[in-house]
């Protein structure tokens, strides 16, 4: 059980520094980058980090357990990440921009792990009741943001 618990703290705290950084670095490029693509790329992105990073707050008790803003916040990562793929369609990059060129290489599979996040925000949508699957919630997103940024984010 101990070390379950481990495993478990473990996977929370990656999950919220992933979300700190994504949340952090895509203020900083933002900022920097003129292309309209790019910056609604960006702010994508640091929508869907904004609201990991909420999620994680409300595990860790840091706020309360509201299960309406719970499902606002599911629901942005689904609206979200269904527009993943019509963000990136267009090849376009620049130094501030972290996405890789394999991206429009193997858009297909790109595309189909934008669908697994969104996936997993529909089925948390339609299953969350509870803080205590909050956990389990920001681990499922935890692999799908994995997945797709290890291949497709420089």
């Amino acid at each position: 059980i101990l070390m379950a618990n481990i495993k478990k703290i473990f996977w929370l705290i990656s999950i919220s520094l992933i979300s700190a950084t994504m949340f952090c670095s895509s203020i900083n490029a933002h900022s920097q980058t003129e292309d309209p693509i790019i910056q609604a790329r960006m702010m994508a992105m640091k929508e869907i980090a904004q609201c990991l990073k909420t999620l994680s707050q409300i595990n860790r008790g840091m706020k309360p357990f509201d299960l309406n803003e719970i499902k606002e916040l599911l629901k942005k990562i689904e609206d979200h990440s269904a527009e993943v793929p019509d963000l990136f369609r267009i090849y376009a990059t620049d130094p501030f921009t972290e996405a890789a060129s394999e991206i429009w290489s193997n858009f297909n599979d790109f595309t189909i792990l934008a669908e697994d996040m969104k996936i997993v925000a529909s089925q948390s949508l339609s299953t969350v009741r509870t803080q205590e699957q909050i956990g389990d919630i920001i681990k499922d997103f935890g692999k799908t943001c994995k997945s797709c940024h290890s291949k497709y984010r420089n």
